[in-house]
């Protein structure tokens, strides 16, 4: 019973985060320049759409941690090593994806804010720094690797429209490579990726109110 309630309660977390990050994926290329990102990044820090897209991005990344939780529980008991294995590395993406979020919000703002920090930002010196390019690399792997070992179990599990973990693979894919390659395919993923955790959502919700 206490499980059921955890389920629903959070299916409604996996729900709410895929619709704001979604909402967020649609708004952060049609509120900021994002053509200037790649020549000065703090051109779209100092953007008054910055922070309150950010902060939709932290609940968004905070709730489908959660929510993620309530599928896991859904199949847990058939999901074997595997399973828990993309499971944990699953939610350790999320909560490196939530740290760079709180940069976003709470850091990146000072130091445009400053002109004699700017340029950490408008010359890419933040980010090409060893230690965060390391944090940034194993952001990515943690997404690639937790990502596709929870979406295989998922699909496994038959808990779960295939066609839903796939899309939650594919868009975390997109936004991993996205990250190094092209904004457009990143925004992208993210899109594809809350789509896939909403219909994941709703397929949770149905079980839970039929059962």
């Amino acid at each position: 019973m206490q499980t059921k309630r955890f389920q629903f309660q959070g299916v409604l977390f996996l729900i709410l985060g895929a619709i704001l990050l979604f909402v967020y994926a649609i708004l952060f290329p049609a509120l900021l320049p994002i053509s200037e990102k790649a020549h000065d990044y703090s051109k779209l820090v100092v953007n008054r759409w910055w922070i309150p897209l950010a902060a939709i991005a932290f609940v968004g990344v905070i709730a489908t941690m959660i929510g993620f939780a309530a599928v896991y529980t859904r199949f847990a008991e058939r999901a074997g090593a595997w399973g828990l294995f993309g499971f944990i590395v699953v939610e350790f993406a999320h909560l490196l994806q939530a740290c760079k979020v709180t940069w976003e919000i709470f850091l990146y703002p000072i130091i445009v804010n400053h002109p004699g920090s700017v340029f950490l930002l408008s010359e890419g010196v933040l980010k090409n720094d060893p230690l965060v390019s390391v944090f940034r690399a194993a952001a990515s792997l943690s997404i690639l690797v937790g990502i596709v070992s929870f979406c295989i179990a998922i699909i496994r599990s038959k808990e779960f429209p295939q066609l839903a973990g796939y899309m939650v693979l594919f868009g975390a894919l997109l936004y991993g490579g996205g990250a190094m390659l092209a904004f457009a395919i990143s925004i992208t993923g993210i899109a594809t990726y809350s789509a896939g955790c909403l219909w994941l959502g709703f397929h949770l919700c149905k079980k839970n109110l039929a059962s």
